[in-house]
């Protein structure tokens, strides 16, 4: 017959031991998290940075070959006289150039001939310190 202290001695894990295993996985993720998150929204940002860039010199090509009309996004998904699309790489849904965050892409006329590409960020609302918008650089 086993005496009770032999049967405390089996092979396993306490409760103790797995609690303090969990607690120590729960902290690591609470840190790791946001850390991923806050990535994601940077390689977000980066995507739309280089969408708006492509838009906007899209859009400059399409003026110098159409009298210096200001295309719509529309416009620009069409193809060429040669049977190229206008712009490439940039995330089309349902027929529109979007953002990664799924919201349209904007060319906005400004004063003159000047326009400028908007992206209303990941909250889609215009006006907010998320917008994303093209500033040409002068050569």
């Amino acid at each position: 017959m086993s005496s009770p202290d032999s049967r405390r001695h089996s092979a396993g894990f306490t409760l103790v031991e797995i609690m303090v295993v969990v607690a120590i996985i729960g902290l690591l993720a609470a840190l790791i998290v946001p850390s991923v998150s806050s990535q994601q929204l940077h390689a977000q940002n980066n995507i739309a940075r280089a969408d708006i860039a492509q838009i906007y010199n899209a859009a400059q090509l399409y003026r110098q070959h159409n009298r210096m009309k200001l295309p719509t996004l529309d416009q620009l998904m069409e193809r060429d006289q040669f049977g190229e699309p206008r712009i490439n790489g940039v995330h089309k849904e349902d027929g529109q150039l979007v953002d990664p965050w799924g919201n349209p892409y904007q060319i906005v006329p400004l004063e003159g001939l000047a326009f400028e590409v908007v992206c209303t960020g990941f909250d889609g609302e215009d006006g907010t310190d998320d917008d994303l918008v093209h500033i040409p650089r002068d050569d």
